[in-house]
């Protein structure tokens, strides 16, 4: 799970911990900037908006939001709203003998089909995990959170920036309330691509201690620093449901007041 999460973390401007140093394993722990200081302002990628302000187009890592302002919600609470790119259809999506084709790693949308068999033939192909892509193909690696495309230089390497680019939420943009409550991403399945919600901490909630791992890192959920290994429990009134495999990860939260470190909040943008 500690591996899974690395990507969530570090969109959020989190640092992960290796064990001895070791960055071939998983983080042991992520170091989080103190999140959102002045609860009147948006945050996104460490720079405050007030409200009413508009994040520039060249800010924005997620190629499918555009226009983000700080606006406040129903509950007065400052958050961003975006506009969220509507692709159009094009012949052969729901086709499997056809393929979309993107011009770009940052392309939101397709900008073309190909269904014909010559053309198809004719194509570059690259090859990652024994599947077989085609030019202009964009596709996810297994477990890795990376979005790629197939082009002409493809040379394998999922690492190589030409190649791919990380996979990015917008969890800034979507979940500044949930995250600022420190609360945990929910995941379809098995999945470790983007959340599909938070879970939030009520006090109907309660502790369950295991005492497996005997280490002293913690998890933070709401209020509550949690030792790893730890179980949450709901409590209905009726039935009690435990939250297995809670995805939270150690963390230790930094605030301005931490010497020798440097807070993470840049210039209010207006």
């Amino acid at each position: 799970m500690m591996c899974d999460m690395v990507g969530f973390y570090i969109e959020l401007g989190c640092s992960p911990d290796y064990m001895y140093g070791n960055r071939t394993g998983c983080p042991r722990v992520f170091t989080c900037p103190a999140f959102y200081s002045d609860s009147q302002k948006c945050y996104y990628r460490g720079v405050a908006y007030d409200v009413g302000a508009t994040i520039l187009q060249s800010e924005i890592k997620n190629p499918c939001s555009r226009s983000c302002k700080c606006l406040r919600n129903y509950n007065e609470l400052p958050h961003f709203e975006c506009a969220t790119v509507d692709c159009p259809y094009l012949p052969g999506f729901d086709n499997k003998d056809c393929i979309l084709t993107y011009d770009s790693l940052d392309a939101c949308c397709a900008a073309s089909s190909i269904c014909d068999t010559r053309t198809l033939s004719s194509l570059k192909t690259c090859e990652l995990n024994d599947i077989i892509y085609r030019e202009g193909e964009s596709f996810e690696p297994l477990d890795r959170r990376k979005i790629c495309l197939c082009w002409a230089q493809w040379d394998g390497g999922i690492d190589n920036p030409k190649n791919c680019r990380d996979v990015n939420c917008g969890l800034e943009l979507y979940y500044q309330n949930k995250i600022a409550q420190k609360c945990a991403p929910i995941f379809h399945g098995k999945s470790i691509g983007c959340p599909i919600d938070f879970q939030c901490y009520s006090d109907l909630m309660k502790v369950k201690s295991n005492n497996e791992t005997g280490t002293s890192e913690k998890c933070v959920f709401g209020h509550l620093s949690i030792p790893v290994g730890d179980d949450i429990l709901h409590d209905s009134g009726r039935q009690r449901i435990g939250f297995v495999q809670f995805p939270i990860a150690p963390v230790r939260m930094l605030t301005k007041d931490d010497p020798g470190l440097e807070e993470t909040t840049g210039a209010t943008a207006r």
